[in-house]
């Protein structure tokens, strides 16, 4: 009788030891998960965008349409400027080369029954003072005018910094603190309104863009099709 009582004494004992040793890889995992800022983003221009101790601002959100060439139908843009100045050139530089920053744009639109739609990137550009992503739906054309369009954008910016991951297993992994900044227009969620402008009154610079972008789409759809 006393193999058994021992051997139930050690399975318990086990117990206890492994359901310990889980609290706290779970407790470690907690404490380690400092991954980066999480900000929400309410009024613009929004001037504490930090990547590697150094600032991009935000200074607009404009929306724009485009009348199809037959006059019916509307296809919706989204240009968003930040001000890249509060950036070194070296920052900027692997900002780039290194992709460190990553714009999403989603889109709502009860009139045209587009429900928080991922909007395809057009084109992005920079010049001496700003770096401009341009946003345009162009797999699609529709019905109605967007002046209830509701936007969601999300600004990541991926940091040289560190820290630790422990998963469930235990294992712990260096990975990059990401910042991570929502900004929501026209939802009600903000202060931040933005009234849809025609696609005429996009600056010399934006509308040179704009047609490089779209003729860049072109070009792909050329090349996957062979024509």
């Amino acid at each position: 009788m006393k193999k058994p009582k021992r051997f139930i004494a050690f399975l318990l004992m086990m117990m206890f030891l492994l359901g310990g040793c889980g609290g706290a890889g779970r407790n470690s995992e907690t404490d380690l998960k400092d991954k980066g800022v999480e900000e929400d983003i309410e009024k613009l221009p929004y001037d504490n965008i930090q990547y590697n101790g150094e600032i991009l601002k935000l200074e607009s959100v404009d929306v724009y349409t485009e009348k199809s060439s037959s006059g019916f139908g509307y296809y919706p843009y989204v240009v968003i400027i930040l001000d890249k100045t509060g950036l070194s050139e070296e920052s900027f530089y692997w900002l780039i080369e290194e992709k460190d920053i990553d714009v999403t744009c989603y889109y709502t639109s009860e009139k045209n029954e587009v429900d928080f739609s991922r909007m395809p990137l057009l084109k992005s550009y920079y010049n001496d003072t700003q770096l401009v992503y341009m946003f345009n739906d162009y797999n699609n054309k529709y019905r109605h005018d967007f002046s209830d369009i509701e936007l969601t954008l999300s600004l990541d910016l991926t940091q040289e910094e560190k820290y630790k991951y422990e998963n469930d297993e235990g294992e712990i992994t260096d990975l990059n603190k990401v910042n991570a900044y929502t900004c929501r227009i026209n939802t009600g969620l903000s202060e931040i309104e933005s009234e849809v402008k025609d696609i005429s009154e996009l600056n010399e610079e934006q509308e040179g863009m704009r047609q490089k972008g779209l003729q860049e789409v072109i070009e792909r759809y050329d090349l996957l099709f062979d024509n």
